[in-house]
């Protein structure tokens, strides 16, 4: 993503980095991060280019692809790190990323991988981190929904089959 003068610092999970790549990964800005949920470190790193008014990538579901196709549950760490800071949470959707085993084989494999910017979310300093993270996810539920509803309204199919669709939707909450 080429944007001047905007550089996101990706939370990115230690164990998706080989040993010998992590001096690498941090000189591209990269915050490691344990999934263990133990990692205060990691936290404090998010904290401090947050506070300084910077750009933090965070994986809502823990990691890119984890759900293909469906909207996975979200963990708290983003609802943390937006609550502490009152930061505005710029959402985006990362779709059709090519299968790939390890991070690394990403930066040498074609893509067409397409981002798309869903919304801005205002958040509240001191906003109940578990609360913000709910709000996030429903949010994005909110915009997937009505993305299909769209395509489906424009599409000729029976009404039979697209209120089956509109509640598969509502019902999956994607």
């Amino acid at each position: 993503l080429a944007c001047p003068g905007f550089y996101i610092h990706w939370m990115m999970a230690k164990d998706q980095m080989s040993p010998d790549s992590h001096d690498w990964w941090r000189s591209l800005g990269v915050i490691p991060t344990d999934r263990s949920g133990g990692d205060t470190g990691s936290v404090r790193s998010a904290l401090r280019y947050l506070r300084r008014g910077e750009a933090v990538g965070v994986f809502p579901e823990g990691q890119m692809g984890a759900h293909e196709g469906r909207l996975g549950p979200f963990h708290g760490g983003v609802g943390t790190l937006a609550s502490r800071t009152g930061a505005t949470i710029l959402m985006i959707t990362i779709d059709d990323t090519p299968p790939v085993h390890g991070v690394l084989a990403a930066f040498f494999r074609r893509s067409r991988a397409r981002i798309t910017v869903v919304d801005l979310l205002p958040v509240s300093r001191g906003e109940d981190p578990a609360a913000l993270t709910r709000r996030l996810r429903q949010h994005f539920c909110g915009w997937r929904c009505a993305a299909l509803r769209h395509i489906v309204r424009r599409a000729q199919i029976n009404e039979k089959i697209r209120e089956q669709l509109f509640t598969f939707c509502t019902v999956n909450q994607i």
